[in-house]
């Protein structure tokens, strides 16, 4: 009877998670607090979400870290609080091979 109650959590979050798009603000549980980020993707064989983290950095949570529901009272970080660094743009000079 637990366990079926344990599936039927997991496949109701599995179904919100669906539901999203690409991109979402959800909500993520972590040690430092709770923080809003974009949904990337639903990792389904892992039981997983991949959310954009600081400087563009993408980072997988379990289903169990995200929040759902009213958090009214609570302090909520949100992330990225960094914009992805812009990459150098790499300057290659021609090379020529000069045969005498």
């Amino acid at each position: 009877m637990l366990e079926a109650k344990k599936a039927n959590k997991q496949d109701k979050i599995r179904k919100d998670l669906l539901a999203l798009a690409p991109m979402s603000r959800i909500k993520i549980r972590v040690s430092a607090g709770i923080f809003e980020v974009s949904l990337v993707r639903v990792a389904e064989e892992s039981k997983s979400v991949e959310v954009l983290w600081d400087r563009g950095i993408k980072r997988e949570f379990k289903w169990g870290s995200v929040v759902f529901g009213n958090l009214e009272g609570q302090t909520i970080g949100q992330k990225p609080t960094e914009a992805a660094l812009e990459p150098e743009r790499a300057y290659f000079p021609v090379l020529l091979d000069l045969v005498a």
